[in-house]
């Protein structure tokens, strides 16, 4: 094994895990899908439904679950 292959391989030991980033990025696809759907529902001349919005709540609680998991661990 070369030094710069054990280096890193110490590296990566040490470091750890970085918590709430899954929820915190499955919050801000929801808050993005949400966003986009009720946009284009409007512009097309619909009224937004209440999933969208449902949508864009889930996101926000996710995103806000992923912070609080991130700044437990930190």
């Amino acid at each position: 094994m070369s030094r710069s292959a054990h280096i890193d391989t110490i590296e990566a030991a040490e470091t750890k895990p970085r918590r709430g980033v899954k929820t915190r990025l499955f919050g801000v696809v929801l808050i993005f899908l949400g966003g986009m759907d009720s946009m284009l529902s409007w512009r097309g001349g619909g009224e937004p439904s209440e999933f969208y919005i449902f949508l864009l709540g889930g996101g926000a609680f996710f995103y806000a679950l992923g912070l609080i998991r991130k700044n437990r661990a930190g």
